[in-house]
């Protein structure tokens, strides 16, 4: 605890050791003024400070504000009737009887509603844990079964089955056949049309349709494609 700690919590006691005693002889004056014995008088003070004590210790805002309302109400009560400003009368009888069981009661409540102390429970300290790596072991290879006729007998492992040829390479195509493939046509009728352009370069779709028996659309193609050949070869 540093200095300044030090000196607050003795001044904290000071005031409270201070007040209790002011206020205790005011309290035991005006239980005396109310017609109780010098034992019974001195149990007000008690009951009344003692709350006091109570709220300050477990700093519980309400019953510190209703402790010192009721200390308060002592003391204007008590100084009242000291100073000749006011007599006994019904009222003030009826508070002044009202503060002890009020004390008692939030006396009790506050001792109950106290949070316990509880030691923490201790947290092992984490040990050290030894890790083993563990070393990969070289993958284990199982020999071929033997078969059971062959036990008595020298037994040579069944070969191994011989890989499948690659299959072979596809041809590569020619001029004609790869621009036949691309335009859906006869190869050998576009290298038939490809050797009448070299006569007649202005032939039509139409006249080569006729002269193939087949369609104008499928003339048209087929010039299409001789027409590329002619070039290609140029």
């Amino acid at each position: 605890m540093t200095e300044t700690n030090t000196l607050g919590v003795w001044l904290t006691r000071l005031s409270l050791l201070a007040g209790v005693a002011f206020t205790a002889t005011a309290e035991y004056q005006l239980a005396r003024a109310l017609g109780a014995t010098q034992p019974i008088a001195g149990m007000l003070p008690v009951a009344v400070d003692a709350y006091v004590v109570a709220a300050l210790q477990y700093f519980k805002r309400a019953d510190i504000a209703l402790s010192l309302l009721l200390m308060s109400a002592a003391q204007v009560a008590a100084h009242l009737l000291d100073a000749g400003v006011m007599r006994v009368n019904v009222p003030m009888v009826v508070v002044v009887s009202l503060l002890v069981p009020v004390a008692i009661w939030r006396t009790h409540a506050l001792a109950r509603r106290a949070p316990e102390h509880r030691t923490p429970a201790s947290v092992a300290e984490p040990t050290a844990v030894l890790v083993e790596r563990i070393t990969t072991l070289p993958p284990i290879t199982v020999p071929p079964p033997v078969p059971h006729d062959a036990l008595d007998k020298t037994w040579k492992p069944r070969a191994l089955a011989a890989p499948e040829p690659a299959p072979a390479p596809a041809p590569e195509l020619t001029a004609a056949e790869w621009i036949a493939t691309r335009h859906r046509v006869r190869t050998d009728q576009v290298r038939t049309i490809a050797d009448a352009l070299t006569a007649v370069p202005d032939l039509s779709g139409k006249a080569v349709g006729d002269r193939l028996g087949t369609s104008d659309r499928y003339g048209r193609r087929v010039l299409a494609a001789a027409k590329e050949l002619t070039g290609a070869k140029a």
